[in-house]
């Protein structure tokens, strides 16, 4: 809850992965992918996504971020 007349963004929607450069070891996401889905996608192109917080299944990158997690 915002308190002090501050705002409430939800980002949850904003859940694409944009672009993974694999040259450059790179990836442009929105902040609501889930950690999982960006580790998914990085294997299958041979790739590894190092952090690795318990709640991958549900975390999103956003959230990993704003809170220094990731495993």
């Amino acid at each position: 809850m915002p308190i002090y007349g501050g705002i409430l963004m939800s980002v949850e929607r904003m859940n694409n992965i944009l672009e993974i450069d694999d040259r450059n070891l790179m990836a442009v996401v929105e902040p609501g992918v889930v950690t999982a889905k960006l580790a998914a996608a990085v294997e299958a192109k041979g790739l590894f996504y190092p952090p690795d917080p318990g709640s991958q299944a549900v975390s999103t990158l956003g959230g990993n971020v704003s809170e220094n997690a990731g495993g």
